[in-house]
């Protein structure tokens, strides 16, 4: 006997007499993870562009299916990022999904901690005490009680304590930044991280990652 089986979205003609019929169709009537997985993807994407192979054998077009996953997981990961208050200076120096060259060096993680905010900066910390933006000043370039009586009026600019902020501008990381090199100090003045960070930039990271929020 041969029978027709409908899967995730394509046909294929099988002998219900041969064991890789039977072993499917059990596996279909227990609902197995990697079943209700491919019957999930049949319904959240269209398969119904096929190929046919040598064999007669109809099956779902993989580019067709890879472009629309490549699509849904864009669109996930635009969505997520955009909404996640942590991530704003991730969200300046990251514009695509994927690895990034710097991943490659040795002196990575330092890095990564600043891009991802992992550190003891005011604009962190502040986020989790439920400190206002406003009120995350710079413990090291303004006294924060004679800031904080002016932050509520228009023409005050108080300094946050972010992550461009150390890096481009603040005294406790001068000595580091004039180790940078031109083009490196040229992009982040124009809000740009380098991909590929050399050993100076590496060691600013370094410095701003491990800084305690007080000031000796």
């Amino acid at each position: 006997a041969v029978v027709s089986t409908q899967s995730t979205g394509g046909e294929s003609r099988v002998e219900s007499t041969k064991l890789v019929y039977q072993a499917y169709s059990e596996q279909k009537r227990l609902g197995l993870h990697w079943y209700q997985t491919a019957e999930l993807l049949s319904k959240l994407y269209d398969t119904t562009a096929y190929v046919r192979k040598p064999s007669s054998t109809l099956l779902p077009n993989s580019a067709r299916v890879r472009d629309q996953l490549t699509a849904r997981f864009w669109d996930t990961w635009e969505e997520c990022r955009t909404k996640n208050k942590k991530l704003d200076f991730y969200n300046s120096v990251k514009d695509h999904p994927g690895p990034e060259p710097y991943l490659d060096t040795r002196e990575s993680r330092h890095i990564a901690q600043l891009r991802m905010s992992c550190h003891r900066l005011a604009i962190e910390t502040g986020r989790h005490k439920g400190i206002p933006r406003i009120e995350r000043v710079c413990p090291w370039c303004c006294v924060p009680e004679n800031i904080l009586a002016l932050v509520h009026l228009p023409f005050s600019d108080p300094i946050i304590q972010d992550e461009w902020h150390m890096l481009r501008e603040c005294i406790a990381t001068q000595e580091a930044r004039d180790e940078l090199d031109s083009p490196t100090k040229d992009s982040l003045s124009n809000s740009v991280f380098p991909a590929n960070p050399d050993r100076a930039l590496q060691n600013l990271a370094k410095l701003v990652t491990e800084l305690e929020l007080s000031v000796d």
